[in-house]
C-alpha cells in the first residue's frame, strides 16, 4: 500500500502545482478596467481565462485519477505521516482557493467596467452605421440601376 499512498500524494502535489500556476498567471495579469486600455485588457482577459481553463482541465484529470485509486485500508488511514501530508496538501489547496477568489473578485469588477465600455462603444458604432446608411443614395451604389419604363 505504500505505493498507493505515494501515488496519492504525488497526484495531490501535482494538483497543487497546477493551482499555483493558475495563481501566478492571474497575479501577472492586472486589469484596471480603464477605457484607454480596454481593447488590450479584453484580449489579456480572454487569454488569461483560456489558459486557466486548460489548467482546470488538467486538474480535472488529476481528480479523476485520484478517484480511480483503490480505497485506502485502515492501516493507511492510521499512518500519521501520510495523514499529515494529506492535510498539508489540502490546506495548501484551500489557501490557494481563497487567494484565487480574492483575485477573481477584483478581476470581475474590472471586467464589468470593460464590458460596459465595450457595450457603449458597440452601441455608438451601430448608431453611426445606421445613420450613415440612411444618407447613402441607393442609385449611386454599385449594382444600382434605373428602370427603363419605355417598353
Amino acid at each position: 500500500m505504500e505505493n498507493l499512498k505515494q501515488k496519492c500524494l504525488d497526484l495531490m502535489g501535482q494538483k497543487i502545482d497546477f493551482l499555483n500556476r493558475m495563481v501566478e498567471l492571474t497575479r501577472a495579469a492586472t486589469f484596471t478596467g480603464e477605457e484607454p486600455n480596454a481593447e488590450r485588457e479584453v484580449d489579456a482577459f480572454v487569454a488569461l481565462y483560456e489558459k486557466r481553463t486548460a489548467i482546470l482541465a488538467r486538474i480535472e484529470k488529476i481528480d479523476d485519477a485520484l478517484g480511480l485509486l483503490d480505497p485506502l485500508d485502515e492501516s493507511d488511514m492510521a499512518d500519521i505521516d501520510f495523514q499529515n501530508s494529506v492535510v498539508k496538501l489540502r490546506e495548501a489547496g484551500r489557501d490557494i482557493a481563497v487567494e484565487m477568489l480574492a483575485m477573481d473578485k477584483a478581476n470581475t469588477a474590472a471586467y464589468e467596467k470593460l464590458s460596459a465600455y465595450l457595450k457603449d462603444t458597440m452601441k455608438t458604432t451601430r448608431q453611426t452605421r445606421d445613420l450613415s446608411t440612411k444618407y447613402l443614395d441607393e442609385y449611386d451604389s454599385p449594382g444600382g440601376s434605373y428602370l427603363d419604363k419605355k417598353n
